[in-house]
Formats: structure tokens, C-alpha cells, sequence
């Protein structure tokens, strides 16, 4: 019997903020910063759901860290699960519903399609072709998508956080990007992405 492949997303952030990660690049201590913390929260989630005038019963947060966001929206009556693949956050979760998992598994924790997927500050770290493949599968997979991006031209380039976070297209390549999947609109709060394939 041949050894399994390893799982290429899995594999790429197994290391993905650890104390010792998140001190080196941003200071502090990642569980006591964000355990409490969710960016976007609940309101901004709830906030946008008033401005597309749709009531989502079903979400996704991808790349969820700790799963705040997705305890919070629990309570707020969203059945969501969070998908993460730092071994390190999962391990310290706040919620229940955060599994060490991709995308393509998303189907063994929730009936798909949802209402809705969060991509908060995760989708960038893709490379061009699972990006495309990520992009492709939201698409058949959720009412709407609201997305958060780190753009380059926000960030100094220089930083060593380039080294493990490829950061590298700006505003305007990503809504190009976006718009190849899904029609996009814009709020004040994150980019909302509406699906044509589901209805």
C-alpha cells in the first residue's frame, strides 16, 4: 500500500502562528491576544448580512485561527465551523466546530452549499494555481463570500514576514481576481463576493 500524500495546505501552515510566530512578527502573546478577539466579529458579520438583506443560517470561516468568530457566530444562531491548519491554534480553539482541515473536506462537517464563507486575512497566503482552485470551489459552494485581504502595497515588502507569507498582488489584481468567480461588491466593512452559480 503506498503512503499517503501529504496534505500540501495542511503541510504549509503546520507552524502557522505559534507563540514563538506571532512574537517574532508581531509581539505579544497570540492565545491572550485573540482568544477574545475576531476580526471580522459577529456585528460586522451580522452588519453585512443586513447590507446584502439575506439571513445566512450556514457559514464557513476559513482560516479561522482560534475559532472566536466562529463561537461567536454559534451564539448568534449561524451554524458555523472554522477551518484552520495551525495545529497550534486548533489545539487551543475556543469553539468546538474549528477542525484541522481544507477546504475539499469542508462537506464532512456541514451540508454544503452554506450561505456563506468568511476568508479574513487567509486566502492571500495561496499560491496563484490553489487560489484559482479555492476561488472555483467557494464559487459553487456559497451564497456569498466575504473577504479581507492583506494587499502588498499596505505592508512593507522588506519585512522577513515576506519570507512565510507571500504576499504579492495589490487591490485591484485581487478585485480583478474576484470578479473572474463571483460578482463583487463593496462595503465598509470587507469585500462582499455574491455567487452567480448559487441560488
Amino acid at each position: 500500500m503506498s503512503k499517503p500524500e501529504k496534505n500540501k495546505y495542511l503541510e504549509l501552515g503546520k507552524d502557522y502562528f505559534t507563540d514563538e510566530y506571532y512574537n517574532e512578527y508581531f509581539g505579544g502573546n497570540y492565545l491572550e491576544e485573540t482568544k477574545e478577539f475576531s476580526c471580522p466579529t459577529a456585528k460586522d458579520i451580522k452588519y453585512l448580512m443586513e447590507w446584502v438583506g439575506e439571513d445566512f443560517k450556514t457559514a464557513i470561516d476559513y482560516g479561522c485561527a482560534l475559532g472566536t468568530l466562529v463561537k461567536e457566530l454559534n451564539e448568534e444562531k449561524i451554524d458555523c465551523i472554522g477551518l484552520e491548519v495551525s495545529d497550534y491554534a486548533v489545539k487551543n480553539a475556543v469553539s468546538d466546530k474549528v477542525y484541522r482541515d481544507t477546504y475539499e473536506n469542508a462537506g464532512k462537517y456541514l451540508t454544503l452549499p452554506v450561505d456563506l464563507i468568511i476568508a479574513s486575512y487567509s486566502i492571500e497566503h495561496f499560491s496563484y494555481n490553489d487560489l484559482e482552485d479555492f476561488l472555483k470551489w467557494a464559487s459553487e459552494n456559497c451564497k456569498y463570500m466575504f473577504v479581507s485581504i492583506y494587499y502588498y502595497n499596505l505592508i512593507n515588502q522588506d519585512d522577513e514576514v515576506f519570507e512565510v507569507i507571500p504576499i504579492k498582488e495589490g487591490c485591484r489584481w485581487w478585485i480583478n481576481k474576484l470578479s473572474e468567480h463571483f460578482d463583487v461588491l463593496f462595503t465598509d466593512k470587507m469585500i462582499v463576493c455574491k455567487s452567480s452559480k448559487i441560488k
